[in-house]
């Protein structure tokens, strides 16, 4: 009865506002975002890696964990938010720590994992290989002047043992930028091969009103990729 009441109360844009997102609640069963705010320490911007050491990396049947990586400005973040709609986000904030994203397809559940690329994050990637079944690399293809840097990272990573026969989706991100490079120049600047691994080149872009591209390959991907 207080609810009736409070409703009837709202104005004609305020009950769309709510029926909206009721109806948003009920499409996230199928798509749904989570921030894990309670396994950052966000007082110091860091990672509470008591509770990711805790989690032993296991994959319940039917599921894939995904591990997307990049250095911060790549577009990681931008690119995932618009994996399911095709559409880019009006706004996405930088990854401070790290944020797991599910995602339901016909065949599996995406767990994918995403973890901020700034320096002092990047020291935490190792903590969460554990369990992968694809890799994803993201790279700003039009800043030339962090390739070295990318490529540092990057080998650190193939050379791990953990990712040994994982198969690695590399992507030049940003091609709706000018100067940006093709994904198999990219292949070349980063001197990544097929040793051990299959690998999977793509090109895509967010752009905000812009054109979509690559996107759906990416999930595409995520989704039929073999895994060992």
């Amino acid at each position: 009865m207080a609810f009736s009441s409070w409703f009837r109360d709202l104005s004609f844009f305020r009950k769309t506002a709510v029926i909206l997102g009721t109806g948003a609640l009920v499409a996230g069963a199928t798509y749904r975002v989570f921030e894990i705010q309670r396994r950052r320490n966000l007082s110091s911007g860091g990672i509470d890696m008591e509770s990711i050491n805790n989690d032993e990396g296991g994959v319940e049947e039917g599921e894939k964990r995904i591990l997307v990586l990049g250095l911060d400005g790549a577009g990681k973040s931008t690119l995932l938010g618009c994996l399911n709609s095709l559409q880019p986000p009006d706004d996405t904030k930088p990854t401070e720590g790290f944020n797991v994203m599910c995602v339901q397809t016909d065949t599996n559940t995406l767990n994918i994992w995403e973890v901020g690329g700034t320096e002092n994050v990047r020291s935490y990637w190792s903590n969460f290989i554990e369990g992968t079944q694809v890799l994803v690399f993201v790279v700003d293809a039009s800043d030339k002047n962090r390739l070295g840097e990318a490529k540092t990272e990057l080998d650190k990573l193939v050379a791990d043992n953990r990712l040994k026969n994982v198969p690695l989706i590399l992507v030049a991100n940003k091609q709706d930028k000018e100067g940006a490079l093709s994904v198999n120049d990219l292949q070349t600047k980063l001197e990544v091969g097929p040793e051990n691994r299959a690998i999977y080149l793509i090109e895509t872009q967010v752009p905000v009103g812009g054109e979509i591209k690559g996107v759906s390959r990416v999930k595409e991907l995520m989704e039929t990729l073999p895994t060992m």
